[in-house]
């Protein structure tokens, strides 16, 4: 059966939000909200009704609106944060990461220097986690993803994960690179795939937490 999208509406509060909702082949409903276009996505397994859809986002829609209306940014004024830590932009005559500063060329070329930064280090994390977890090699991809943190096609052995995963701390990175790699053993989000991920990232919860409510420095004052 092929991915079916459906795009409609959804009025709270007198306010019109838009309703993505992709079909898949997955066993729970799963909802997200992007602030910067005011829409609602939605992945949900085959035959579940938009009857029971809309009666959970009923429940859920202002958890998820509150939650990004409280989200910081990572970027101050010329300084953003890089694994944690506040780091200076600076203009230059190439694009760079090195002492702790990141150098451009022009403001279009930020997120080229972040992906690479990222990427160096998922390369390496995800090679060391593969061998901890006894799973096989993947390709990795560094995507401006806006719904979820990473994905694992683990019938091509292939993990994207967020460009916005750079502005967090190693130990959060390194949670979620666990987590996708754990999708490897268990296709799911049940208790066994859980206790995988618990017992080589025994603090998770804690860190998950720091993730979705973007405490970019989790973890540098402990």
């Amino acid at each position: 059966m092929n991915k079916k999208e459906i795009t409609t509406n959804y009025y709270l509060n007198f306010e019109n939000y838009k309703v993505i909702i992709t079909y898949k082949h997955i066993r729970n409903i799963i909802y997200r909200y992007d602030k910067k276009d005011h829409t609602f996505r939605i992945s949900s397994p085959y035959l579940t009704s938009q009857k029971t859809i809309f009666k959970h986002l009923d429940r859920f829609a202002p958890r998820l609106i509150k939650r990004a209306n409280q989200k910081v940014e990572p970027r101050l004024e010329n300084m953003i944060y890089v694994f944690g830590e506040l780091t200076p932009i600076e203009l230059a005559n190439k694009n760079k990461y090195e002492n702790k500063k990141i150098l451009i060329k022009k403001k279009e070329d930020l997120n080229k220097v972040l992906k690479l930064i990222l990427k160096e280090y998922l390369e390496k994390r995800v090679k060391d986690f593969e061998k901890i977890m006894n799973v096989s090699h993947h390709k990795i991809t560094v995507r401006d993803m806006h719904t979820r943190h990473g994905s694992n096609s683990y019938y091509k052995n292939h993990l994207s994960f967020a460009l916005t995963l750079v502005h967090y701390t190693y130990p959060i990175v390194d949670s979620v690179i666990i987590h996708e790699l754990a999708h490897d053993i268990y296709h799911n989000h049940g208790s066994r795939f859980y206790d995988c991920v618990l017992k080589y990232c025994p603090n998770y919860k804690a860190l998950k937490k720091a993730l979705d409510n973007t405490n970019y420095a989790y973890g540098k004052d402990q």
